[in-house]
């Protein structure tokens, strides 16, 4: 169904067009007419920490853990396992080969180092790479 627009002292009067509805857009042969001033946004603040009494949260304890000597020489996906059941959380994967560059299914690698060096004492997040390889 379409909808009747009629002109009406240089502005356009007009139903539902489409489901949108146009009403009072200035003409282009006559004096502008000023579309209505849109209402304020308001300004959205947040309240004010320092100084203001409230207690700051405690940062979270940072869990330390050794990495395991036993990784090199096992499968890629059995060595990342481990290292998630004891907590670390960024396991990473790199290849010490010319011909197979991306780890894209660690159970088809073997590791043959691990980064930092196997024994040290790290925080859970930190980056642990398992470099592997597929021959």
């Amino acid at each position: 169904m379409l909808a009747v627009v009629g002109i009406a002292s240089g502005t356009f009067l007009a139903g539902c067009l489409g489901g949108l509805a146009v009403a009072n857009l200035p003409s282009n042969d006559g004096p502008s007419d000023a579309l209505p001033p849109s209402p304020a946004v308001a300004e959205v603040t947040t309240p004010a920490t320092e100084g203001s009494g409230a207690p700051s949260p405690e940062p979270s304890e940072v869990k330390i853990l050794a990495i395991p000597d036993d990784l090199v020489g096992q499968n890629a996906a059995v060595a990342e396992d481990e290292l998630h059941r004891l907590g670390f959380t960024n396991v990473q994967f790199a290849s010490t080969d010319v011909d197979d560059t991306v780890v894209l299914l660690p159970p088809n690698w073997t590791v043959v180092e691990v980064a930092p060096e196997p024994g040290r004492e790290v925080p859970a997040d930190a980056a642990l790479v398992l470099t592997c390889t597929k021959q």
